[in-house]
């Protein structure tokens, strides 16, 4: 018979300081990260949201539009030639 498991738990505190969620200057960046690792400080946040904005559209109302289009042609072409050969 096997022996039956004890389970532990527990709950971790993170540090306060890695918790910090103010806005870091480009200095403070400058020193956290390796000369080899570029990055771009961007100080107007405006900016990506913008660009989020933009970007999300609904694509599927112009392929529904489409696809109604498609299938209006095919049922007008089968009625046209249909008639012709009867």
């Amino acid at each position: 018979m096997a022996a039956a498991q004890k389970i532990l738990m527990g709950a971790v505190n993170p540090d306060r300081i890695e918790s910090n969620f103010s806005v870091a200057e480009k200095s403070d960046l400058d020193g956290a990260f390796a000369e080899d690792m570029p990055f771009e400080y961007i100080a107007n946040v405006d900016v990506l949201t913008q660009q989020a904005a933009g970007s999300r559209t609904e694509f599927w109302w112009p392929l529904l539009i489409g696809a109604v289009a498609v299938l209006m042609l095919e049922q007008g072409l089968a009625w046209w030639f249909g008639a012709r050969v009867s």
